[in-house]
């Protein structure tokens, strides 16, 4: 059962548990219609300067990179530059590394009062796909993903937008408008799209430890661009 992996308030059990998950992530996922890190491979092709896309020497890290899939989609649109990846599961890690599409995996837990062991404004990209969510990345992250950005460079990240997920998303809306208060980033879009075409949580089951599917698990996708 999906949730038994991912419903959590632990960010460090939930950690264990995709190293126990990864063995099956990818079956998994595809059996519940994850087809969120397409969608975000699209938007990162689609809205980032072609220019920039098409640079072998671009530089872009995945945050909680998992077993690689947004790198699958990635490269499938042509993108040539270094991709480095982060993630707090070394198991996944394993997995993502087998795939040959990243530079650099490396181990990390993004806890409140930490810091990516990463340094400042180097990336041209960032991506973080299906991990700002409950029981995985806080939302008061997102200052210190964006450290690592470079300038003028981009940052697509997604939150879980369901009844599960509601008093996480009102915060992270509030992050995101004190970043914009503090002219650190500018919102270039924000669009709400499909992250599993079941649902893993609904309202006759909030805690997602049931089977029940109520229709499609929605996220929203936003895209900044760093002042």
């Amino acid at each position: 059962m999906y949730n038994k992996h991912t419903f959590t308030d632990d960010s460090i059990k939930c950690v264990d548990n995709y190293d126990e998950f990864s063995k099956t992530y990818e079956e998994t996922s595809a059996a519940l219609g994850f087809t969120l890190p397409k969608y975000v491979a699209d938007v990162v092709h689609s809205e980032v300067p072609k220019e920039m896309f098409e640079d072998p020497n671009s530089i872009l890290v995945d945050v909680a990179a998992g077993t690689g899939l947004i790198a699958d989609g990635l490269r499938q649109h042509g993108f040539t530059g270094v991709m480095d990846g982060l993630d707090g599961s070394l198991e996944m890690m394993v997995k993502a590394e087998e795939k040959g599409h990243y530079r650099s995996l490396i181990k990390h837990i993004l806890l409140p009062g930490t810091q990516m062991p990463v340094m400042d404004n180097h990336y041209d990209i960032l991506t973080c796909v299906a991990a700002l969510s409950t029981g995985h990345i806080q939302s008061e992250m997102l200052p210190d993903m964006l450290r690592t950005v470079k300038r003028g460079g981009h940052m697509i990240f997604t939150v879980r937008d369901n009844l599960t997920a509601r008093d996480y998303v009102a915060k992270l809306k509030d992050q995101v408008k004190s970043m914009e208060a503090d002219n650190q980033w500018t919102q270039l879009s924000m669009s709400r799209a499909e992250q599993y075409s079941v649902n893993c949580a609904t309202s006759k089951d909030p805690t997602g430890k049931s089977d029940i599917d109520d229709g499609p698990m929605y996220s929203l996708v936003y895209h900044f661009t760093k002042n």
